[in-house]
C-alpha cells in the first residue's frame, strides 16, 4: 500500500490578515470616543436644576452636555437657559459653571390672575343697587375697582378685599390671588344694612321721588340707607305731596300716600341746559325739565342754577286755572385757564378734548380735568374749577418712566427684621485706597479710581444679635476673654461672609423680593446685580460712605489727626481704648467709650448720611471678593461689584480692636472667609 505525504494529504492553508483596514479604523475611532468621553466625565461638573414649579420647561444651551439622573454634566464656563411652564413667565437665566458642583434655583414668576366676585345678599337675594358698591383689593397696584366685579390682571398673592355700600355693612375679608393667568371665582354675602320702604298711592301715573330723585311709580319697594329721607309724590295738573321717614338698619314700613288735590295753576319750566336744580321760594323742587304745581295769585321766587352756569331768578304769579310754560336758557359761568406742558408737543386733554399748550382757555366754571401726555413719558392729570374770578395758570412737567421711580423713592424703608434703612444718592467720582505717603498704610492699599451713581439703601445701624437670631436661633457670638459678646443689641459677630450673605438671602425672602446672592447646596455661588433683594455693601459704597466728605477722603473718621497730644481724646466712636486694654495689643491710652468689647449698635451719635458704626463697634463684611488692585494706571470702575471670583471676602472699618494708626485709617483693608470676634455686617439693596 502506497503512503501519500501530508503535504498530499492537506491543502496547505492561506494566510489571511488578522483585522482588515477598515476594523482597525472603527476601532480606534471606538477608543478615540472613549478617551474623548472618559475626559469629559472628568473634566465635567455636575449641575442640579431646582425649578419651581416642579414641571417647568428647561432648555440648556450647550454643545457638550450629558444628563445623569437629576443632575446635567457639563464643562466649566458660561451658560444660558431657558425656563417656561403654563401660567408663568418664562425666564432666561445666564450663570457660569466653576470647578464645583453647582446648585441652581430656577424660580418662574407666576403669571397674573382675574378674580370674577360673585356678590349676593345674606340669605341669596340679589344685590341691591350694585351700582353704588365700591370694591378695593388693599395691597394690589391697581386697587380701586369702582363698582366692576371682575378684578383683572392681579399679581399672585395675599391681598384684603374690601367692599363698601351704602345698604350694607363693610366687608373686610383675606382673599389669595392664585395667578398663574386663571380665572377664580369669590362669591360673598354681605349683611344688610338698610330699612325697606313700602310705598303706595291711588293716583294713577303719578311718580315717586326720593331725595329729590325721581324713582317711578308706585307701587315700590325702596331699600334705604339708615336716616331721614323725603318722599314725594307728584303728577301733572296735581299738587305735590310730600312725606318724611326716618329708618333704622333691618326695619320695614309702609307709606300710604293719600289722594293728590288738584292744582290750581301749573307752571312747566324748562331750561337750557337741561337738568338744572330748581328750588321754589327756596325749597327744592327738582331738575328742569319740570311741572310745578303753585297756588294762584301768590308771588312764588324761581331759582335755578347748575354747575358751570351763572345762577338765574325769576318771579312767577299765575292765575286760578292758569296753565303757563316757561324755557329759561343759563348763562355760562366761564374761567379763563392757560396750561403750558414740558415736553415740548404734549398731548393737552380737556374733559377729554385736545386742545393746544399755552393757548388761553375759556372753560365752565364746573370740575374740569386736564391731563397731559407724552410718548416716553408718565401722563398727569389734575381736576380744576375754573373760576371767573381770577385767571388760573397750570403747568405740567411730565416725568420719564426712570424720573418717575425716582420720584417715588421712599428716604427710608423697614426691612422684615425691624431694621431702619436710608436711601442714599451718591454722585460722585473719587479714589480709593491711600497715598504711599500717609502714615500707616499697607501694601494693599493701592489708589484706584472709581465713580459711583447707583441709588440704593443701606441699613442705619449694624445687624444685631437679636435680629440675626430671628434667621438662626442657634446663633451665639460667644465672648472675648470671658466678656459677652452675645448681649441681643450688640452687633453679631462670629460669623463668616457665607452666613451674612445668608442672611440677606432670608430678608429677601422674608419681603418677598428676588434674591441677590445664588445659592446653592455648598452656599453662596453667585449673584445677580440686577435683583432688588438684601445684599451687603460693595466696597466702593462703603468708602463713599466712610470716607468721601466735601470732595475729599477722610483719614480717619473724626478728621485727619490723632489726638495723641490731649490728656482726654474724644474719637466718638467704640475702639480699641483704656477699658479694651486687657482684650487688645495696641489701644488708645488717651481715650476711654466705656466698653471693653463691642457695644450696643447705636450707642454713639450717627454721621452725616444718618449711621451708626460705620467706624468703631464691629468691622463689617463687604459684598465683594478680596484683591490687591494694581493702581491709578487703571480704567476707572463704576459702580463696581468687584471682581467676579476669588477665595476671600473684604472686610472693611475700624473696630473695637482697631488701636493703631494703621487699622484707625478709613483706608485700612482686611479680607477674610470665617467668622471673627470683631467683625460684624450691615444690610443694604439697590433702590432701582
Amino acid at each position: 500500500m502506497q503512503h501519500k505525504s501530508a503535504r498530499e494529504l492537506f491543502n496547505p492553508l492561506q494566510k489571511k490578515r488578522r483585522f482588515s483596514r477598515r476594523s482597525k479604523l472603527l476601532l480606534g475611532l471606538a477608543l478615540l470616543l472613549l478617551s474623548a468621553l472618559a475626559w469629559f466625565l472628568f473634566a465635567a461638573q455636575a449641575l442640579l436644576l431646582r425649578p419651581q414649579p416642579g414641571d417647568a420647561n428647561i432648555e440648556l444651551e450647550a454643545w457638550l452636555k450629558l444628563p445623569f439622573g437629576e443632575e446635567i454634566l457639563l464643562l466649566p464656563g458660561a451658560y444660558q437657559l431657558q425656563a417656561s411652564a403654563p401660567g408663568y413667565h418664562p425666564l432666561t437665566l445666564a450663570f457660569e459653571l466653576g470647578e464645583q458642583t453647582l446648585e441652581l434655583p430656577v424660580s418662574l414668576k407666576k403669571l397674573p390672575g382675574s378674580v370674577q366676585l360673585q356678590l349676593r345678599e345674606q340669605g341669596g337675594a340679589p344685590l341691591r343697587q350694585a351700582e353704588q358698591l365700591r370694591i378695593q383689593l388693599i395691597g394690589a397696584s391697581n386697587s380701586e375697582a369702582g363698582a366692576n366685579t371682575l378684578l383683572e390682571n392681579i399679581e399672585a398673592g395675599p391681598y384684603q378685599l374690601q367692599l363698601k355700600h351704602p345698604l350694607y355693612q363693610d366687608y373686610l375679608a383675606p382673599i389669595d390671588v392664585t395667578g398663574l393667568g386663571q380665572l377664580q371665582q369669590q362669591t360673598i354675602e354681605l349683611s344688610p344694612n338698610y330699612g325697606l320702604l313700602n310705598i303706595t298711592a291711588s293716583d294713577e301715573g303719578a311718580g315717586i321721588s326720593l331725595n329729590g330723585k325721581a324713582l317711578g311709580e308706585p307701587p315700590m319697594s325702596v331699600a334705604l340707607a339708615p336716616g331721614e329721607h323725603e318722599i314725594s309724590l307728584s303728577k301733572g295738573g296735581f299738587k305735590s305731596h310730600s312725606e318724611w321717614r326716618e329708618l333704622s338698619p333691618r326695619s320695614e314700613q309702609t307709606l300710604q300716600f293719600a289722594p293728590l288735590q288738584a292744582a290750581d295753576a301749573l307752571l312747566a319750566l324748562g331750561s337750557y341746559p337741561s337738568g338744572a336744580g330748581v328750588t321754589v321760594n327756596g325749597q327744592y323742587r327738582g331738575e328742569t325739565p319740570i311741572e310745578l304745581a303753585l297756588e294762584p295769585g301768590r308771588q312764588y321766587q324761581l331759582r335755578l342754577y347748575q354747575a358751570g352756569f351763572k345762577r338765574h331768578s325769576k318771579s312767577v304769579q299765575l292765575a286760578k286755572g292758569e296753565q303757563q310754560q316757561l324755557h329759561i336758557k343759563l348763562n355760562a359761568e366761564l374761567g379763563q385757564v392757560e396750561v403750558q406742558a414740558s415736553p415740548a408737543g404734549a398731548k393737552i386733554l380737556v374733559d377729554g378734548k385736545l386742545v393746544k399748550a399755552g393757548q388761553r382757555l375759556q372753560l365752565p366754571a364746573r370740575p374740569t380735568r386736564i391731563q397731559v401726555s407724552a410718548a416716553g413719558y408718565v401722563s398727569q392729570s389734575r381736576s380744576i374749577t375754573p373760576s371767573p374770578k381770577r385767571p388760573q395758570n397750570l403747568s405740567f412737567k411730565l416725568q420719564t418712566e426712570a424720573q418717575a421711580k425716582l420720584a417715588k423713592l421712599k428716604p427710608s424703608i423697614t426691612a422684615p427684621d425691624g431694621q431702619t434703612l436710608k436711601l442714599m444718592r451718591p454722585k460722585a467720582e473719587l479714589t480709593l485706597g491711600s497715598s504711599r505717603r500717609q502714615q500707616g498704610r499697607r501694601a494693599n492699599e493701592a489708589q484706584w479710581p472709581a465713580s459711583i451713581g447707583r441709588l440704593f439703601y443701606v441699613g442705619s445701624k449694624e445687624v444685631s444679635n437679636a435680629q440675626y437670631r430671628q434667621f438662626d436661633p442657634k446663633h451665639s457670638s460667644k465672648h472675648s476673654k470671658r466678656v459677652s459678646l452675645d448681649n441681643d443689641n450688640h452687633p453679631v459677630v462670629n460669623i463668616s461672609w457665607q452666613q451674612a450673605a445668608s442672611y440677606c438671602n432670608w430678608l429677601s425672602d422674608k419681603a418677598g423680593l428676588p434674591r441677590f446672592y445664588n445659592s446653592s447646596g455648598d452656599g453662596i455661588s453667585g449673584f445677580n446685580p440686577k435683583a432688588s433683594g438684601y445684599r451687603l455693601l460693595t466696597e466702593l459704597e462703603w468708602a463713599w460712605l466712610a470716607r468721601w466728605q466735601g470732595g475729599k477722603m477722610k483719614k480717619y473718621a473724626w478728621g485727619e489727626k490723632l489726638q495723641a497730644g490731649q490728656a482726654k481724646a474724644n474719637y466718638g466712636g467704640n475702639y480699641a481704648d483704656r477699658s479694651a486694654a486687657a482684650q487688645v495689643g495696641v489701644i488708645l491710652s488717651n481715650y476711654s467709650d466705656g466698653y471693653a468689647v463691642s457695644a450696643p449698635v447705636g450707642s454713639f451719635a450717627a454721621d452725616a448720611h444718618g449711621l451708626y458704626d460705620i467706624s468703631g463697634n464691629a468691622a463689617e463684611w463687604l459684598h465683594d471678593f478680596y484683591q490687591i488692585h494694581s493702581g491709578l494706571s487703571q480704567k476707572t470702575r463704576v459702580d463696581s461689584y468687584g471682581p467676579s471670583k476669588g477665595k476671600y471676602h473684604v472686610v472693611r472699618g475700624p473696630n473695637w480692636t482697631s488701636g493703631s494708626i494703621s487699622e484707625l485709617r478709613l483706608a485700612f483693608r482686611d479680607y477674610g472667609k470665617d467668622g471673627k470676634r470683631h467683625i460684624g455686617f450691615r444690610i443694604a439693596r439697590n433702590a432701582l
